[in-house]
């Protein structure tokens, strides 16, 4: 997104039909429930974090559900952040940044692979070139910000979506978690380990808990 007047008007027109559809009881205003519900249904994973962090920034009157303004705001940062929280937009700028040698403010699809990796994340070389076909909009095998981090949201939607496989695997019928004595048996079917000790202090897990278990695997594989 990028902020021209031409591209504020389409997101507006999309913000109203997608807060006639978000505000499913009709009554005017959209809920963090109802919002949770409209982000599935569009194609993101609504993380609670995620979904949190944004909220609190455009809920201006507190009230824990947003109008047609605040509904309108959430989907300018949404987008311009692609759903990741600010703190995880800056780690990728910083990599972004780091692999833009020449300032150009592009970085070549060929240094994904590497980019990935010092990232922690694995994918395959087929993989990228089908997520570069997405984002590289005129084909220039060159990727600015926008759309690398367009990239990193395609991504990391498969990724969870692989997280949420195992975790329906491993989830206790009753509570719907994943009780913490199958934890590292389910981190393991994601080829992840975490240590003895952080499974100490794990509970069960939702699904959002057992997210941010996988992705700590992760930062402890690019810290060594």
């Amino acid at each position: 997104f990028s902020g021209k007047e031409g591209d504020q008007d389409m997101l507006e027109v999309a913000a109203q039909g997608g807060f006639a559809v978000a505000d499913a009881d009709g009554n005017g205003a959209v809920s963090e429930a109802e919002l949770r519900v409209w982000l599935k249904n569009i194609g993101y994973t609504p993380l609670k974090q995620n979904l949190e962090e944004m909220f609190a920034e455009v809920d201006k009157d507190g009230s824990c559900e947003l109008d047609f303004n605040e509904f309108f705001d959430f989907m300018l940062i949404f987008m311009q952040r692609e759903g990741f929280r600010k703190s995880v937009v800056a780690e990728f700028r910083k990599t972004f940044d780091r692999f833009d040698e020449d300032g150009s403010g592009e970085i070549s699809a060929l240094e994904l692979a590497d980019l990935f990796r010092d990232l922690g994340y694995s994918a395959t070389l087929d993989e990228l070139h089908s997520f570069v076909s997405k984002v590289d909009a005129n084909g220039s095998n060159q990727l600015d910000f926008r759309e690398y981090l367009r990239l990193m949201r395609l991504y990391r939607e498969e990724e969870l979506r692989r997280i949420e496989l195992v975790f329906l695997d491993f989830q206790e019928p009753k509570t719907g978690l994943i009780h913490q004595t199958k934890l590292a048996e389910a981190l393991a079917a994601l080829n992840n380990e975490a240590p003895k000790s952080v499974l100490r202090k794990q509970k069960d897990n939702s699904f959002d808990d057992f997210v941010k278990l996988a992705d700590s695997c992760r930062s402890d594989r690019v810290a060594k």
